[in-house]
């Protein structure tokens, strides 16, 4: 019988999330993800002229791999 019990949309983001910080701060300079949210927070946008899509928004792309290493390391919420 299947398991019902599923980590929540909300831990599977806050897991993305934190992973797409380590990622930018890596790839892109220690410091950078908490550069991207003071630009958010002030307004500014994005170099193509438009407002800046928040970290936590930029990681739903991170969702379903988060889900399947979950389940592969047989991590259960």
């Amino acid at each position: 019988m299947a398991d019902l019990k599923k980590h929540t949309p909300d831990q599977i983001r806050d897991i993305s999330e934190a992973v797409y910080r380590q990622k930018l701060d890596s790839e892109c300079g220690a410091g950078t993800a908490k550069m991207t949210d003071d630009a958010i927070a002030k307004g500014i946008l994005g170099t193509n002229g438009k407002p800046r899509v928040s970290i936590r928004d930029r990681a739903a792309a991170y969702d379903k791999i988060t889900r399947v290493y979950l389940d592969v390391l047989g991590i259960k919420p």
